[in-house]
């Protein structure tokens, strides 16, 4: 039979199921719990939906605010989930901008609202950039043209192999 190492005494047993009770109480349903100051957040938004109305006067600096509501899944009565995230009005121009140009032409996109997401609900460091858009016919073109290029490097090597 083999000999326990170390013997208990009954009060750090005690201890010892205290500390797991603890422990279960920190970590329920086998979650752990991880601190953090923010989140990162990247929100990809259609640009129809971005409000133009809210600008300050052009020339003028500030903030442009959004209230972002999330609306609950779990049930229908419950009320959204309020975040609100404060752009500069230069990035906002900026972002309405870019959007304007892309579409006058006839390129679509999409817009990023990135920044930090707190404990206190607020997007800080908010922002908005544009990316465009490209359409299922010029992505398979460049897939082709990927599978072209790939094709006549090997094309190449073999040749090249042939002459040495």
């Amino acid at each position: 039979m083999a000999r326990p190492i170390l013997t208990l005494k009954k009060h750090h047993s005690e201890q010892a199921t205290q500390s797991q009770a603890k422990e279960m109480h920190r970590y329920p349903n086998n979650q752990a719990v991880i601190p953090i100051n923010a989140l990162k957040v990247t929100l990809p938004l259609s640009p129809e939906v971005i409000p133009r109305d809210i600008l300050p006067p052009e020339g003028k600096t500030g903030k442009v605010g959004w209230r972002i509501e999330i609306e609950n899944t779990n049930s229908s009565k419950a009320k959204p989930m309020i975040i609100h995230a404060f752009f500069s009005a230069k990035n906002y121009r900026r972002a309405i901008r870019t959007i304007d140009k892309h579409l006058n032409i006839g390129e679509s996109v999409i817009v990023l609202l990135q920044g930090r997401l707190t404990g206190n609900r607020n997007i800080e460091n908010a922002g908005l950039s544009v990316q465009v858009r490209k359409t299922k016919q010029e992505d398979m073109q460049e897939q082709d043209n990927v599978v072209h290029v790939q094709n006549m490097s090997a094309t190449i090597d073999n040749s090249h192999q042939h002459n040495l």
